[in-house]
């Protein structure tokens, strides 16, 4: 899934399905919708602990002021990303 970040929302582009949808919210909001999508939690039996698991590719569009603070609030939640800076390079 390719982000391009916004002040009032964000765009995602889902590149397997050649899809797009538009998340509207601030960037905390837009960051957690998209990992109640991009994350599951899986049960460890043996250990009983929870493991987050990444369902797929992040690319974040980094440039600009609102791109730093979404990579910085996906930092912060543990979840892997690409930085790209332009994404209309990379669709």
């Amino acid at each position: 899934m390719i982000i391009d970040p916004g002040r009032t929302g964000c765009t995602v582009w889902f590149i397997n399905k050649s899809k797009m949808q538009s998340i509207n919210g601030t960037p905390e909001e837009c960051v957690d919708r998209i990992v109640k999508y991009a994350i599951k939690n899986v049960l460890d039996k043996e250990s009983g602990l929870s493991e987050k698991v990444q369902l797929c590719k992040i690319r974040l569009d980094t440039s600009g002021c609102v791109g730093k603070l979404y990579a910085d609030i996906f930092r912060d939640k543990g979840i892997e990303f690409d930085a790209v800076k332009i994404v209309m390079d990379v669709i």
